[in-house]
């Protein structure tokens, strides 16, 4: 999750700089590979702009 912070410029650009968040990963499994994870929260800001 620390490595995903990295990719805070979408975070930014589709929540806003105010915004404050805090990942967490919730499932019983970990992922296979980290892009995986970095597609996985990319899509979340992308789907979150079209909103």
């Amino acid at each position: 999750m620390k490595d995903i912070y990295r990719l805070k410029i979408f975070f930014k650009a589709s929540f806003g700089d105010k915004t404050i968040a805090m990942l967490f990963w919730v499932s019983n499994e970990l992922p296979g590979k980290f892009q995986d994870v970095e597609a996985e929260f990319i899509k979340l800001c992308q789907s979150q702009k079209k909103s």
